[in-house]
């Protein structure tokens, strides 16, 4: 029977549903006819060539602009899109310019030379990284670096005071640790507790230990091991920056799904730069805070049990400010919120949740306390993720993906590009490309690297996986970025402020310091100028060739980027109004003999009377779509599923 007929026997709950529905699907057809190909701010659009399309040619339309395919890439690059991004710029620097004093906003102001270096750092190495499928934070870092030494040293960047470096290296790594903290789950865990385990700490600590003790001895520091070991395990933190999206890339290709290489890999990272970046901060403390080794020893464990019970509480705490937040309006008849007040909760919510972030690393430093205040940033963002996790709610798990969303975009469209900009403008090139330095440096890279893969290769030995792959995790775990461009330049600008506060003609005191805090500032860029692009190459190059292919998550792959043709919408569209229809109907026939009063639950249909699956009509528009089926459960679990995405 229509389901127009039935429409007086309907509930309020029902037409919520339906109109939850109808939105989904409207929706769902019209994104799926026009897929984004779009990028970062500072990304060109850029694709694979399709089958018929020339590989390598230069021309120009109206409709794409400059089309430029490079070896199977296809480049569009739109005047008109380009000009108007232009006149933007333009637009907010004639508002500084009359907002600020002047000076600020001219060539060499306070304001003016980060906001350039960011934005040419951003838009060209982008664009070269794009082209070369490179990370992009290779390219805006040494895009960085030539826009400080061109055409002399400082000659563009000389208005960047040093307080702008060290907050953009804080804050990026505020933003490191909280995404670190959200994907540490003992779930991906569990299968292979063991290899991750190992993989998270012996590889780092051998490689820290060996960079340590030949520094030593090649960069002259003496027997100072704080500094020797500052380097050494500063150099040997693993990137997330690097491993996450190049595992992520070949599992939505079909490569690597399940249990095995890149799983291990994703679960080990996060637990390694907890570890490193606290074993840093430790080092940092006993070079720059006059801690005695016997004190500093017994505060490091107090500091790194106390930011995890800190953190786990402030997390709890979190999760149900957010249940407070989200009752200042009331529920549908359905129990459901409506997707604009839940919008407007979790926006808000994720403000709070990174202030709280920000706050804890920078009160850490402050207090040097760094360890522990990085320590807590990370368990707090773990807690959060798993409160959102355990209850098994799909409105939950909605909020857990939604704050991931805006963790990501924070990194990739902000906070990435100021950290490694920030980090190129503090390099000089004669400094590192010389005689003296470059091959002390390579030797140490080249040998602890040697060490770092070694022991990765052996440490998996009796995991079950066959050699092939054993040596892509090997590959796949050299990528440095993050830790080295957040954490890097820290005890330089440390050492920048004890030097501006000597008197006059004192600086000589420290200049020694001064020498091994440029060394390892020196050394951590060379790790992410060549170890992100060696890892990155090896990881998805070599993944294609060693891992297997799934033909499903392929097909889904194309199946999404392609979108769907209006013979299969319509196809899919009679299925699902076939499938409303009949639920529809035998939730009215079922309400028909309730009587008056009924609960909620009582009025709920089950699946298992009726046939009917779900086809994937209706999958959530988000950034991570997952295939979903409805196997015998009520529909209140679809319901409830439809309703809360936000």
């Amino acid at each position: 029977m229509p389901l127009a007929h039935e429409i007086h026997h309907l509930n309020e709950e029902d037409l919520v549903y339906i109109a939850d529905v109808t939105h989904i699907m409207a929706n769902r057809d019209l994104y799926s006819l026009l897929p984004y190909t779009g990028s970062n701010w500072f990304l060109p659009s850029i694709r694979e060539c399709c089958e018929g399309e020339k590989h390598w040619e230069m021309r120009w339309c109206w409709k794409e602009g400059l089309i430029v395919a490079i070896g199977g890439r296809r480049l569009s690059i739109r005047a008109l899109n380009i000009f108007i991004r232009v006149c933007f710029v333009v637009l907010i620097w004639f508002l500084l310019w009359n907002m600020l004093p002047r000076w600020l906003v001219e060539p060499g102001g306070y304001v003016w030379d980060p906001l350039v270096l960011v934005i040419v750092s951003a838009i060209v190495g982008g664009l070269i990284c794009r082209i070369l499928q490179l990370p992009p934070l290779v390219g805006v870092l040494w895009v960085g670096i030539m826009w400080n030494n061109i055409p002399t040293l400082k000659y563009l960047t000389h208005g960047i005071v040093k307080e702008v470096f060290d907050i953009s290296s804080k804050i990026g790594l505020t933003v490191i640790l909280a995404r670190a903290g959200y994907k540490l789950a003992i779930k991906d865990i569990i299968p292979h507790w063991k290899q991750t385990a190992l993989l998270a700490t012996m590889p780092f600590v051998f490689e820290g230990v060996s960079h340590s003790l030949i520094a030593n001895k090649i960069f002259d520091y003496n027997n100072n091991y704080n500094w020797a070991f500052l380097q050494g395990m500063l150099c040997s933190i693993v990137s997330p920056a690097v491993v996450v999206p190049g595992s992520l890339y070949l599992q939505d290709m079909g490569y690597g799904c399940g249990v095995g290489p890149l799983s291990l890999m994703l679960s080990a990272v996060g637990i390694e730069i907890v570890i490193g970046v606290w074993c840093t901060n430790f080092i940092i403390g006993l070079i720059f805070y006059d801690q005695k080794l016997a004190v500093a020893i017994v505060l490091g464990p107090v500091q790194f049990l106390g930011g995890i019970i800190i953190g786990i509480g402030l997390g709890i705490l979190f999760f149900y400010v957010v249940e407070l937040i989200k009752q200042e309006a009331h529920r549908l008849p359905n129990g459901k919120y409506t997707r604009a007040h839940l919008n407007s909760c979790m926006d808000f919510a994720f403000v709070i949740f990174l202030f709280e972030c920000y706050a804890m690393v920078f009160f850490g430093y402050k207090m040097n306390l760094a360890g522990g205040g990085c320590v807590m940033c990370v368990f707090f963002s773990a807690t959060v993720a798993h409160m959102w996790s355990r209850t098994g709610k799909m409105e939950h798990e909605d909020h857990k993906k939604y704050v991931a969303t805006w963790l990501a975009l924070s990194w990739d469209q902000v906070m990435m590009p100021i950290l490694f900009a920030t980090m190129g403008a503090k390099i000089n090139v004669k400094a590192i490309f010389n005689k003296t330095f470059f091959p002390r440096a390579i030797i140490c890279m080249v040998c602890s690297t040697a060490v770092r893969f070694t022991v990765t290769f052996l440490i998996q030995i009796g995991s079950g996986m066959p050699w092939k792959e054993k040596l892509l995790v090997c590959v796949g775990y050299l990528g440095k970025a993050s830790a080295q461009a957040s954490m890097g330049p820290i005890a330089a600008n440390l050492v920048a402020g004890m030097i501006a506060a000597l008197p006059p003609g004192k600086e000589h005191s420290l200049a020694t310091m001064a020498e091994f805090a440029n060394n390892v500032q020196q050394i951590s860029a060379m790790y992410v100028m060549f170890m992100a692009v060696v890892a990155s190459l090896g990881l998805v190059r070599g993944g294609k060739v060693v891992l297997k292919g799934d033909q499903t998550a392929e097909k889904s792959r194309e199946k999404r980027a392609s979108g769907s043709s209006s013979s299969g919408a319509a196809v899919t569209g009679g299925i699902i109004v076939a499938e409303m229809d009949s639920t529809m109907a035998e939730n009215a026939s079922r309400n028909a003999h309730l009587p008056d009063g009924a609960s909620a639950d009582q009025r709920q249909p089950s699946v298992s009377s009726s046939p009917a699956k779900d086809h994937g009509a209706f999958l959530p528009l988000t950034g991570q779509i997952e295939d979903e089926r409805v196997t015998g459960n009520s529909v209140d679990r679809r319901r409830e599923h439809y309703s809360s995405i936000a």
